[in-house]
């Protein structure tokens, strides 16, 4: 348990430190106190059922010396400073010192006074959760008003709602010190300051070829309510008049969503029962068989049984993180086989059945079977019927247009009665015959 002091370590040096395992400061430049008088410290807790995931808040209340004004005498102001519960500090630059730090004067304007009031106690009242919490501060006139000096001492009450600190830390104007050669001056920055919330909400992984951008919600993950708050995601909540896990960035302030999420205790008591999916799975004999089961988070764990019986990891079934394994399977491996999902909060233990497989051995000779493995080839047939049909209707288209072009020559036979012998081939037909003839005699 750590625990919040509120120190003047030395004259120049005035702090807030969180005593626990590591020692954590104001940063001197930074957030600077001058000669502060600190009043009171108060913790609201906002973590519990808060939509944005916010860590708890420490608001301390304190006088100072104010450094902002050029003014020739000193003048003593209110102030109010926020610093988050769980801040460790920074991985380099700020080691060792709050990075939520911020602080914002405090008025209690009272007629006729000339100085600011300044702060002598605080009360903090919530009548309901941290939004409805209000400070009520009791002040006094500083001694050094002249206004004042002869009149009776008085107090004033002023009251602070925690909504209106919080605007002013989130969207008012910072002043920040700018230190020259000879002096430091402090400004306002009137550019545009940036949303603190809800944020971009992108994640950036950087290696030495490349630079990766990924969103930090994927809340679609996550598809029942018991996952959904299981997980504790500080991104994503449940959303009871939609049935779905939604980003909480995405909710408007003005809509009247039902937003279940339990980052702390994990409670999911207001989850409706989730039911569980039935799949049919068939197997050869001598095959591996793996059955899928995603978890709902990654602190879930899942617990596998077959006929009612608890499966442990074995030389037949191996567990992994989102499925099981049977090995060289056989008809005895045939029957029903469910995936529970088990997580463990500050609340208690959930038990979910997820899916359950009922695992049947192929059977070649069932007629579901065989009369798609039909269907397909008949398919299959017809399908080659229409190819060869359009390539024979191709090559037909091919022939035609050669013969067109007068590519290719078709030999034709002359008519009867037309054809009429040339009388000189007939005589040299005749002559040929002769010479035949005699050498036939002389031989």
């Amino acid at each position: 348990m750590d625990m919040l002091f509120l120190v003047v370590l030395s004259f120049l040096s005035p702090a807030v430190l969180t005593l626990g395992q590591d020692l954590y400061s104001t940063p001197r430049k930074t957030v600077p106190l001058s000669k502060p008088n600190f009043i009171g410290m108060n913790h609201v807790a906002k973590a519990n059922e808060n939509p944005e995931g916010d860590d708890d808040e420490i608001y301390l209340f304190f006088s100072e010396t104010a450094v902002e004004y050029d003014a020739y005498n000193k003048l003593d102001v209110s102030r109010v400073a926020r610093v988050c519960k769980g801040d460790v500090g920074g991985q380099r630059t700020l080691q060792k010192k709050w990075t939520s730090f911020l602080k914002a004067r405090l008025d209690c304007p009272v007629l006729q006074s000339r100085l600011p009031l300044l702060i002598q106690d605080v009360f903090l009242f919530c009548p309901g959760n941290w939004k409805t919490c209000v400070f009520y501060g009791v002040f006094t006139p500083q001694t050094c008003d002249l206004f004042f000096r002869d009149m009776p001492q008085y107090s004033a009450v002023c009251a602070y709602n925690i909504e209106d600190i919080k605007e002013v830390f989130s969207k008012s104007n910072f002043k920040a010190l700018y230190t020259d050669a000879s002096f430091g001056k402090w400004i306002t920055y009137m550019g545009q300051v940036p949303e603190l919330r809800p944020g971009a909400g992108q994640l950036y992984v950087g290696s030495d070829v490349a630079v990766v951008q990924m969103s930090v919600s994927t809340c679609g993950y996550y598809t029942s309510c018991m996952d959904c708050v299981l997980a504790r995601d500080p991104y994503c909540g449940w959303d009871l008049s939609t049935n779905s896990c939604i980003s909480i960035n995405n909710i408007h302030p003005d809509t009247h969503s039902d937003i279940k999420q339990s980052l702390n205790s994990g409670n999911a008591t207001r989850c409706p029962a989730v039911e569980a999916t039935m799949a049919l799975k068939t197997f050869f004999p001598g095959n591996t068989v793996r059955l899928m089961c995603q978890p709902g988070s990654n602190l879930a764990q899942m617990q596998w049984s077959v006929n009612n019986r608890t499966i442990k990891n074995s030389n037949k079934h191996q567990i992994h993180h989102n499925s099981l394994l049977i090995l060289d399977t056989s008809d005895s491996d045939a029957g029903f086989y469910t995936c529970t999902s088990v997580e463990s909060s500050n609340s208690g233990d959930y038990v979910i059945q997820k899916t359950t497989y009922e695992l049947r051995l192929e059977n070649f000779l069932e007629p579901s079977l065989v009369q798609p493995q039909a269907h397909e080839q008949q398919e299959t047939l017809l399908t080659l019927k229409v190819i060869v049909i359009i390539l024979t209707l191709i090559l037909l288209a091919l022939v035609v247009w050669n013969v067109y072009k007068g590519h290719f020559v078709i030999p034709r036979c002359p008519a009867k009665g037309k054809a009429k012998e040339d009388p000189q081939n007939v005589s040299v037909y005749q002559e040929s015959l002769q010479i035949v003839n005699s050498n036939k005699a002389k031989s």
